[in-house]
């Protein structure tokens, strides 16, 4: 799963994709386990790193969404400390 492509998904399918990819990895894992194995044997890593992926992703979008708030918290400060200095 290419990154640009995680770009363009919503959070809430985003939620919804890990969920998927954590079970997937859970049933690899217990595959693996009992010592049955796996026709692809890089399946593993793959979901880890999707996994890894998805949650980067949301943590950047978490992050700028914060800043953006703090920004316009600063804004209206700053305006309101200026109407105040205009009177």
């Amino acid at each position: 799963m290419k990154f640009r492509d995680l770009k363009s998904i919503s959070d809430a399918d985003l939620g919804v994709k890990i969920v998927e990819l954590e079970k997937e990895l859970l049933k690899v894992n217990g595959q693996i386990a009992q010592g049955s194995g796996i026709k692809n044997t890089s399946q593993r890593r793959e979901l880890k790193r999707s996994i890894a992926k998805i949650m980067t992703l949301t943590n950047q979008r978490k992050k700028s969404d914060s800043k953006i708030s703090k920004k316009t918290a600063e804004n209206k400060i700053k305006t309101v400390k200026e109407t105040k200095n205009k009177n």
